[in-house]
């Protein structure tokens, strides 16, 4: 009898301790599968806060530079376009106005139609519109726009090309990613300071573009200002900041 009964107590001895086994595998799977995940959100937070103030530096230095790119683009545009609109004036054509300013015809059009609605209204566009051949629409809406703005209203429509292109929203994205940098960095840190100078000269420089006041022989010195400090914080970091 004893005989007998002993290897049912062994089979059930293993068959517990195989469970027994299967539950350990399984919290040690477990184990194994949190301080995996754990590992990787911990690697990807620090990942992110591992920059160094020299290349956080470096980062906003980029960014004001690449915003820089474009409002240059945008001043000197606007400058251009002001100019042929006070020595042309009405004697202006488009093909002369969208190659000095490197415009499409289209990107033309379509700026002074923003200024229009906004000005005569949208009936008077549609007047304007279906009464023009398309051919000539162009001419006519360039004549129209001369006589109707002032000749230092002609940075208008560069205004609502860059708009219109997404330029403008390029140019706030960079200086937003500069002033988050600026803001992770400390006031003593080195290079704050001309970054800081940098950051603020070409944020008033964008707003300049954005709003145009004075007469176009201010315009003239206001550029060549902004340009000129640019200049030197360029050529200040440029020494200090390896690209």
């Amino acid at each position: 009898m004893i005989i007998k009964a002993l290897p049912q107590r062994i089979g059930s001895s293993v068959f517990f301790y195989k469970k027994k086994q299967r539950k350990e595998d399984e919290r040690m799977k477990k184990k194994v599968l949190t301080i995996t995940v754990t590992g990787l959100i911990l690697s990807t937070v620090f990942s992110g806060c591992g920059k160094g103030k020299d290349q956080i530096a470096q980062d906003v230095y980029t960014n004001i530079n690449n915003a820089y790119e474009n409002i240059q683009d945008y001043a000197n545009d606007i400058y251009d376009a002001c100019h042929l609109g006070i020595y042309k004036n009405e004697d202006l054509t488009v093909d002369e106005f969208t190659k000095e300013v490197a415009i499409s015809e289209d990107e033309m059009v379509d700026a002074i139609k923003v200024y229009f609605a906004g000005n005569i209204g949208e009936d008077e566009i549609e007047k304007l519109m279906d009464g023009t051949d398309e051919d000539i629409l162009p001419y006519v809406m360039l004549k129209t726009f001369v006589s109707l703005a002032k000749p230092n209203n002609m940075g208008i429509i560069i205004q609502n090309v860059y708009n219109a292109r997404g330029t403008t929203k390029e140019i706030e994205s960079d200086l937003e990613k500069a002033k988050a940098g600026l803001k992770s960095l400390n006031s003593d840190a080195e290079y704050y300071d001309s970054l800081k100078s940098y950051y603020t000269t070409m944020t008033s420089y964008y707003d300049f573009c954005e709003h145009l006041t004075g007469t176009f022989g201010t315009m003239k010195d206001t550029v060549n200002d902004y340009e000129s400090d640019i200049r030197k914080y360029k050529n200040d970091l440029e020494l200090a900041i390896d690209e």
